[in-house]
């Protein structure tokens, strides 16, 4: 069996299914309960109801805000420290996918809030995560691009976190911070969600936290909401969630790219090499995860096509 926090191989634990390090790591204590004291039918006909009133955390995901109390995990309106999302019906598996998801970003190098898969009673497995928007009882201030661009659903309608490119969102974080480093870890991010094919990397996925005393923002947020969303989404046309100018999706087009909001060559390509090093790696994590069978072949096979384009002649 494999740590539902980690994804590697356990001998021996308290917890079946957990490194008492990896818990540690997650929760605090190696002591904490991973799995929930009520079911998914529960947490859709109760739990919502009566805990998520607060939340204002958007997605296709019902979320609900979660806490420690002792040992255990338990839903809250107030001073919730963890968000759990289980998956919808009509994307199953949608929890393995994005914990395997984040796990291969952490292995690139990619900063992540720190997530899990906990139980539910009924043994159906939800996605856990450590929000990164609270210092203790303190609001950690961040925007997310749909803001900083402005674009408001009340003025452009639904599909307002969809208006715009990567190319103005690079510019925007310039602005925001005035350091081209952080482009540059949006330029890596950009990179890593082609790779597992996320067609939706929109504006409201992409987070700038933490504002100093000039106004400028220091970094972007840890990586959230990431999906391969071909395995779900059977006919996605788009390789990604904005107008930009990928045509093939290859090294050159990225590299196109990188001049256009102004990174350097010789920053941009240790990002290249490290995913190129790194491709068995990631197809060894696709494997160890909790997806299905089935699911792991289409993520290795979109994988496995995502990587013969981008390097086909790099």
């Amino acid at each position: 069996m494999n740590c539902k926090v980690c994804l590697k191989e356990i001998e021996h634990a308290e917890f079946e299914g957990y490194h008492p390090k990896c818990l540690k790591r997650l929760f605090g204590s190696p002591r904490v309960v991973p799995f929930l004291d009520f079911d998914k039918n529960q947490f859709e006909t109760q739990m919502i109801q009566k805990f998520s009133r607060r939340m204002s955390i958007s997605g296709i995901q019902e979320k609900l805000s979660v806490r420690l109390e002792g040992k255990k995990i338990v839903p809250t309106d107030l001073g919730g420290t963890y968000i759990l999302k289980p998956a919808p019906s009509k994307y199953p598996h949608i929890c393995e996918n994005e914990h395997v998801t984040m796990r291969i970003a952490a292995l690139l190098g990619i900063e992540t809030a720190e997530c899990g898969l906990v139980s539910f009673n009924d043994g159906e497995l939800a996605y856990i995560t450590k929000r990164f928007d609270r210092d203790g009882e303190t609001k950690i201030p961040q925007e997310d691009m749909a803001q900083i661009l402005e674009k408001q659903q009340n003025q452009v309608g639904e599909q307002y976190k969809y208006e715009g490119s990567y190319e103005q969102v690079a510019k925007a974080i310039l602005n925001a911070t005035g350091k081209p480093g952080v482009v540059l870890r949006f330029y890596e991010r950009l990179i890593f969600n082609y790779l597992i094919a996320n067609g939706d990397y929109h504006l409201k996925n992409i987070s700038l936290q933490h504002m100093e005393a000039d106004g400028k923002y220091r970094q972007l947020t840890p990586l959230y909401n990431s999906v391969n969303t071909r395995i779900h989404i059977l006919n996605e046309s788009r390789d990604l969630a904005l107008d930009d100018l990928f045509e093939d999706g290859t090294a050159f087009d990225f590299m196109e790219f990188a001049l256009r909001i102004g990174a350097p060559k010789k920053a941009v390509e240790p990002i290249f090499k490290k995913i190129k090093t790194h491709k068995t790696d990631i197809e060894n994590l696709i494997n160890a995860s909790y997806l299905t069978a089935e699911m792991k072949m289409k993520y290795l096979n979109e994988l496995g096509g995502r990587y013969a384009r981008l390097f086909e002649r790099f």
